[in-house]
C-alpha cells in the first residue's frame, strides 16, 4: 500500500512539473504558454519585421513533420481598428478562400475578448487549421460602435486541436522582460503553418 502511495505522489510531482509554462522573449515582450504535450517542438524567435507604422514580433514554434503555430504581436505606431467582430468575419472568409470549412467563435484569450476561427480541409483529409486573435490594448472609441487599439496578437495552428487549445488556454503576454525565459534560436526561416496571410 505504501509503494502505491509512493508511487501515486510521484506521478502527481511530475505532472506538477511537466504543468510550468514555458517563456519567451519576443522583442519587448514575454510570451508564456503552456503546450501540455510530450510531442518535442522547435521554438524560434523572429527578427522583428519593420515597415512603414508597424513592427511584427513573431515566435514560430515547429515540428518535424512540418506542423506548427506562431504567435505574432503586431505594434502599430497609430490608434487602428480593433474591431472584434469585422476582424474575426475576415478571418472566416480568408480561410474559406485557402479551401477551408471555417467556424469562426468568441474566445476569451489571456483574458481578453478575441476569436478562434477553425478550417477544416474540404479535401477529405480533415485537416485542420486554427486563427485566433485578440487585441492587448483594446478600448471603445468615441468615434462609433468600433474598439481601437495599437497592440494586437495572432496565433495560427497547424497543431492538433488539444495542443492548440492547451496554448490558447494559458498564453499570457506582457510588455517588458521576462527572466528565466526558455533558449530559441534566433531565425529568419519560417516552416509551413498549413495558412498564411
Amino acid at each position: 500500500m505504501r509503494l502505491l502511495i509512493a508511487a501515486a505522489l510521484v506521478l502527481f510531482a511530475s505532472s506538477l512539473a511537466m504543468a510550468v509554462p514555458e517563456t519567451y522573449q519576443v522583442g519587448p515582450y514575454s510570451v508564456s504558454f503552456d503546450a501540455n504535450t510530450n510531442i518535442p517542438y522547435q521554438a524560434q524567435v523572429l527578427e522583428p519585421a519593420v515597415t512603414d507604422g508597424l513592427t511584427t514580433y513573431n515566435l514560430v514554434l515547429s515540428q518535424d513533420d512540418q506542423t506548427g503555430a506562431s504567435i505574432s504581436i503586431a505594434a502599430f505606431e497609430n490608434m487602428t481598428d480593433s474591431t472584434t467582430y469585422m476582424l474575426k468575419n475576415i478571418a472566416g472568409l480568408r480561410m474559406a478562400l485557402y479551401g477551408f470549412n471555417a467556424t469562426a467563435d468568441d474566445r476569451t484569450i489571456d483574458g481578453r475578448e478575441g476569436y478562434l476561427v477553425t478550417g477544416t480541409a474540404t479535401d477529405g483529409s480533415e485537416m485542420k487549421v486554427f486563427e485566433a486573435s485578440y487585441w492587448l490594448d483594446s478600448i471603445d472609441c468615441e468615434c462609433g460602435p468600433v474598439s481601437v487599439g495599437q497592440t494586437s496578437v495572432g496565433i495560427r495552428s497547424s497543431f492538433p486541436q488539444d495542443i492548440t487549445e492547451n496554448i490558447l488556454n494559458s498564453l499570457r503576454i506582457a510588455e517588458g522582460a521576462t527572466t528565466g525565459a526558455a533558449p530559441a534560436q534566433t531565425t529568419m526561416d519560417m516552416p509551413p503553418l498549413g495558412v498564411t496571410t
